[in-house]
């Protein structure tokens, strides 16, 4: 493997270990505690199942995924700002949630365990990946090749969607259940978009065209036009994996880049409870999982041949690294500045993506 500058380190701007298992118990444990206060104060829909204990198994899935991720992974990010912004965003889907119940019907005390169920077991996925044989994600990726990538694990990301989608409308009729997740989805292609703005300014659109935004950046920062991993450090890999996770509110996506943005609003329209879920400030992510999403979002952008013709500086692993930890410190404006200007113009003959 290639190494990276040893100066730069991602570790330092997140939770790792133990630290980040008890920000996400933390999470976890208030979720549940929102759970129980809405059944003891507010009832809601009478059925102790689907207000009290299928919101409890959940959580508990996801404190025993925690537990299981945190031995080998990356949890909380360190800048509060991206707090402010998960928050806002969960605020917004409530209100939307709200609105709909408001005006067609459906209890409305259960909205909050509902989000309080999303979130809290979003880290089960780490026990389902880890100690499940036939789900382990092992079988679907390799550490040190990211283009091995099965289409088969569309198969599960499908039905982990289904299920979170499904415990977040718990408690409304069909019909509501299916107008509330639309509305979601018209309301975060607008919170994506504005997220974009704050980070990439009046470029997101052009930045995005050319391949110079973070999701570009973060995938050379660790592997190179093969798909070959070029970072050593497995737990700075699983930073670059978490981030990408995150990546709708972390970075923000532009939904103004004419084709380009077409796969965006695909995405959210999509795949809006589990990126909501899992783009939470504390989850713990799993190497394997933080590897698989990696790999993942390497096939999405493979799809549109090689960035490194339009942005030479994706060449350099070591500047993606950098670029990484400015986004990651919330210098937002810096990596604007550096992020597409190769000194001297650069060569990316060597790096070709395949078609």
């Amino acid at each position: 493997m290639t190494e990276t500058s040893p100066a730069v380190r991602l570790r330092d701007e997140v939770l790792v270990g133990r630290a980040a298992l008890g920000a996400d118990l933390v999470t976890i444990v208030s979720m549940a505690g929102v759970v129980a206060l809405t059944y003891l104060v507010a009832g809601g829909t009478g059925d102790p199942w689907i207000d009290l204990y299928v919101p409890l198994i959940a959580l508990a899935l996801g404190a025993a995924g925690a537990a299981y991720g945190s031995t080998d992974g990356v949890g909380a990010i360190r800048d509060p700002r991206y707090v402010a912004t998960y928050v806002a965003a969960i605020a917004t889907m409530i209100a939307v949630d709200y609105a709909v119940r408001m005006a067609l019907g459906g209890d409305l005390p259960i909205v909050l365990a509902n989000w309080a169920t999303l979130i809290g077991s979003a880290s089960a996925v780490n026990l389902l990946v880890t100690r499940v044989s036939l789900l382990s994600a092992r079988r679907w990726i390799a550490d040190a090749d990211l283009s091995a990538f099965r289409p088969m694990v569309w198969i599960l990301i499908i039905l982990l969607q289904v299920a979170q989608a499904w415990i977040s409308v718990l408690g409304v009729s069909v019909g509501v259940a299916v107008v509330q997740l639309l509305g979601r989805r018209l309301a975060v292609l607008g919170v994506t978009h504005l997220v974009s703005r704050r980070s990439y300014g009046a470029e997101g659109a052009r930045m995005l065209a050319a391949d110079e935004t973070f999701e570009y950046v973060a995938i050379c920062a660790v592997a190179d036009a093969k798909g070959q991993v070029v970072e050593p450090d497995p737990t700075e890999r699983s930073v670059v994996g978490m981030l990408l996770l995150k990546l709708p509110l972390f970075a923000g996506e532009s939904m103004a880049a004419g084709r380009k943005s077409l796969t965006r609003v695909a995405d959210k329209l999509l795949f809006v409870e589990q990126m909501l879920a899992f783009s939470s400030p504390t989850l713990v992510v799993h190497r394997a999982c933080a590897t698989g999403h990696t790999a993942f979002i390497r096939v999405m952008l493979s799809v549109d041949g090689d960035p490194a013709a339009r942005n030479p500086r994706l060449a350099d692993p070591r500047h993606c690294k950098r670029m990484v930890l400015e986004a990651l410190r919330g210098r937002w404006d810096v990596f604007r500045r550096q992020g597409a200007t190769p000194p001297g113009g650069g060569d990316s003959s060597c790096t070709r993506w395949p078609r």
